[in-house]
């Protein structure tokens, strides 16, 4: 069996958008800004006007009509109604809620509930902070590498460049194809026809990609193509290059794809009493979190009905920015599950900043279809894996 590799194109994470490219992404998105109110006062404003100049719409609690007019409802509603949560922590929790958390702490957990992009800040130091607000920025530093501030002028300069990145991100999405991961500035979907417009800076990923256009008999190579919600089977149908600069290459590849519709395989078997949706939690679970599998389960010889591989093995060792960590992680498990027919979707996928040698790891997702009269099953995979 040929040995699995990964090419990412590492260069690709550099990618920074204009000034101009950075002001019309932001002109169709939301900024909530979070924090306990008359403490950081002076700062909530200095960042709703630096957001606005930007081209972002900022929204703050005490813009939605006081805390009289159902409170809860009002800050929760403007969580929602912004696409970026921006968080700051100095040194009071805030007020206690019935819920036993405070304002900017539901807010915090509603914008991850909603997978809202998150960027929370403290200042520093911060030597009386409260201990219910210390325990709050460890909840947000499980899933979040959290910047520190000093005063406004580096706040405001440090949300700039995240507010960057985020936008980067979201301009340039990272795909997956066989081997190669990079990103690309479009995806064109026609359904059964894809097509991807990619700047690779790579030369080894633009060879394995060059490599890919078909033969003089028009027979195209088989692949799998993931995204970072949707995996199917791909054929390539064309690979052009265009050499614009010695390290950068524009890309244009044309496939056919049959996506994976989130419909199991009808024929997938079950044992002791456990389904096949079952076994692809527990094998999982089990190669993720390098758990142990239930004991009826062990050293029976399987055939493959439980696969206990780790989906990203190929990711450790490798040297890359959290977002890119991130961002790869997540089309390796789409690969696996939905690509493997294990899943119909994902409903979410944190994976946390690398701290004593792990990474906290939540997964959820809903069982593949396998059976018109029955609903599948949400799963949620969630603890500390080695990294």
């Amino acid at each position: 069996m040929p040995e699995l590799v990964l090419l990412i194109d590492t260069g690709s994470a550099a990618r920074a958008l204009s000034e101009p490219e950075l002001r019309a992404w932001a002109e169709s998105r939301s900024v909530f800004i979070s924090s306990v109110m008359d403490e950081l006062a002076a700062e909530r404003r200095a960042l709703a006007d630096f957001v606005d100049e930007l081209g972002f719409r900022p929204i703050l609690f005490e813009d939605l009509g006081g805390r009289d007019e159902n409170a809860e409802t009002a800050y929760l509603a403007g969580v929602a109604q912004a696409e970026i949560y921006l968080g700051l922590v100095d040194e009071r929790y805030g007020t206690m809620l019935p819920s036993g958390r405070s304002p900017t702490h539901e807010e915090y957990r509603k914008a991850r509930e909603l997978g809202r992009r998150i960027s929370v800040w403290s200042r520093e130091p911060s030597p009386e902070r409260q201990g219910n607000a210390r325990d709050f920025l460890a909840e947000v530093q499980v899933f979040n590498t959290t910047g520190r501030f000093r005063g406004t002028d580096d706040l405001l300069a440090a949300v700039k460049r995240r507010l960057g990145e985020i936008a980067a991100n979201d301009e340039a999405p990272w795909v997956k194809l066989g081997e190669a991961v990079f990103r690309v500035e479009r995806i064109r979907d026609e359904g059964a026809r894809v097509v991807l417009d990619a700047m690779v800076r790579d030369p080894a990923l633009a060879r394995y990609l060059e490599g890919m256009r078909p033969d003089q008999w028009q027979r195209g190579e088989g692949v799998l193509l993931s995204t970072s919600d949707r995996c199917g089977s791909a054929t390539v149908r064309s690979v052009a290059s265009e050499t614009r600069a010695r390290s950068v290459r524009t890309m244009e590849i044309e496939l056919e794809v049959s996506w994976s519709e989130g419909r199991g395989n009808q024929m997938a078997a079950g044992t002791q009493g456990y389904s096949a949706d079952d076994l692809v939690a527990i094998g999982l679970e089990s190669g993720l979190l390098r758990t142990s599998a239930p004991p009826e389960l062990e050293g029976i010889g399987w055939g493959g009905l439980l696969d206990v591989s780790d989906p990203l093995q190929l990711l450790l060792g490798q040297q890359l920015p959290e977002d890119v960590t991130a961002a790869v992680a997540r089309l390796l498990i789409v690969e696996r599950l939905v690509g493997g027919s294990g899943a119909s979707h994902l409903d979410g996928f944190d994976l946390g900043p690398a701290s004593g040698g792990c990474r906290h790891l939540r997964l959820a997702y809903t069982d593949a279809k396998r059976y018109t009269n029955e609903e599948p099953r949400p799963r949620v995979i969630e603890g500390q894996r080695p990294w």
